[in-house]
């Protein structure tokens, strides 16, 4: 029975009533009041427009009418075939025939029928929304930039939005291009986006696209194949720029004994032991880079919390924790760059300014290309080299050929 009276209360009635149906050529003024009358007696009406109580009590009235109708003609199917169940049961089972009675038919019809009628009326004001609210939505879709042609619910499917000019920004074909500098997007006309360089070629077309107003650094961008999640794919290693990387490095060293007077003759910033660790405990960060020497690293191991999501733990591998100090020193402080693969398989790596030669950008990004060549981890299979790109800190990326990069690379190299 639950399962019937869901059928009635939910399917019938919506596809079967149609509350304001199209108007006859030749209907009467009964006809054309009740047509003219709100979808329900609490529709809020357009503006400029208004409906008159005797049409609100019409549209209570001619609703009524309609679902009494259709809510009476649905209860007496569900009864009905309620009922037929029961005698089914009864017949099949003499036991059950105490247990249930037949529902009243008529009765029960008619309640429903009054029960549609009147909870329509009530229920409509949720269910429905004023054709000025349908308005006010349009016009919002309208002005929305990014609207689908497609089907939207109450326009059908073959609503085509009205289209206007677009200007400006808003005119690009590229939506990211939208949110781009007016320097940006005239820099990024020198280049094609997909085609693929030489090295000597993107190196300046990299110099020719820095165009901000401070001197931007070299960048190199490599998606490898490797994933660092394997021990065996992790790429981490330093490599030695023979031009410099045009910026000062503000070293700090921690050691102890004779080695810090060595420190501070090898040009080291800051020297420092056990004091300069509680310095750093308390906050001190005005360094970019920390080396220290083996036998302080017991005690450098209480800053890794603080030093390690900056990038400054001392590392074998950075080249940073190292017995001879004041070859450490020296090579930072000449241009020697740490690198290692992101958790994407990525590879980032400035190699210098833009306002360095394209000889001595060229000498620094082979030397990181060979780096990167030499450092390749046991575990990495297949294709090494994905994609390459260089770029300025404020310019758009130029695409290398992998090729003929490497190829110049071993060039270089005899």
């Amino acid at each position: 029975m639950a399962i019937v009276a869901d059928f009635m209360l939910v399917w019938l009635p919506a596809p079967t009533v149609s509350l304001q149906p199209p108007l006859a050529v030749n209907a009467g003024s009964i006809a054309k009041f009740f047509h003219n009358c709100p979808d329900n007696a609490f529709q809020v009406a357009m503006a400029g427009t208004s409906y008159s109580l005797l049409q609100r009590v019409g549209a209570i009235m001619r609703n009524g009418a309609k679902l009494f109708a259709v809510g009476t003609s649905a209860s007496l199917i569900g009864t009905g075939v309620t009922n037929a169940l029961i005698k089914a049961r009864k017949a099949v089972s003499k036991d059950f025939e105490g247990e249930s009675e037949d529902i009243p038919i008529v009765s029960t019809s008619v309640a429903y029928g009054v029960y549609m009628a009147v909870s329509s009326n009530l229920r409509a004001p949720c269910s429905r929304r004023s054709q000025g609210e349908q308005q006010d939505e349009g016009q919002e879709q309208y002005d929305d930039d990014d609207y689908d042609d497609g089907y939207e619910g109450g326009r059908g499917p073959a609503f085509t939005p009205p289209t206007r000019p677009r200007t400006g920004k808003a005119a690009l074909p590229l939506k990211r291009d939208r949110t781009r500098s007016k320097r940006f997007l005239e820099i990024q006309k020198l280049r094609e986006s997909k085609k693929e360089h030489d090295v000597p070629t993107a190196i300046s077309l990299v110099k020719q696209m820095a165009s901000a107003r401070f001197v931007e650094s070299a960048e190199a961008h490599f998606r490898m194949n490797l994933d660092p999640k394997y021990n065996d794919q992790q790429l981490r290693a330093t490599v030695n720029l023979p031009k410099g990387t045009g910026q000062s490095v503000k070293i700090a060293v921690l050691t102890q004994g004779e080695k810090i007077d060595q420190a501070r003759a090898a040009g080291a910033d800051i020297v420092g032991g056990d004091d300069l660790i509680d310095q750093i405990k308390g906050g001190f960060m005005e360094f970019d880079k920390l080396i220290a020497s083996p036998d302080m690293m017991p005690k450098v191991a209480g800053l890794g919390k603080i030093l390690g999501p900056r990038g400054l733990m001392p590392n074998p591998k950075a080249g940073t924790v190292s017995p001879n100090i004041t070859q450490a020193i020296e090579e930072f402080k000449k241009g020697k760059v740490e690198y290692r693969v992101d958790k994407t398989g990525i590879v980032h790596i400035p190699f210098g300014k833009v306002d360095f030669p394209e000889e001595d950008l060229i000498a620094n990004f082979m030397a990181v290309v060979r780096s990167v060549e030499r450092n390749k981890p046991s575990g990495a299979k297949g294709i090494y080299w994905k994609t390459a790109y260089l770029c300025s800190s404020m310019g758009p990326s130029i695409k290398l050929n992998i090729k003929e990069m490497l190829d110049y690379g071993s060039e270089s190299s005899d």
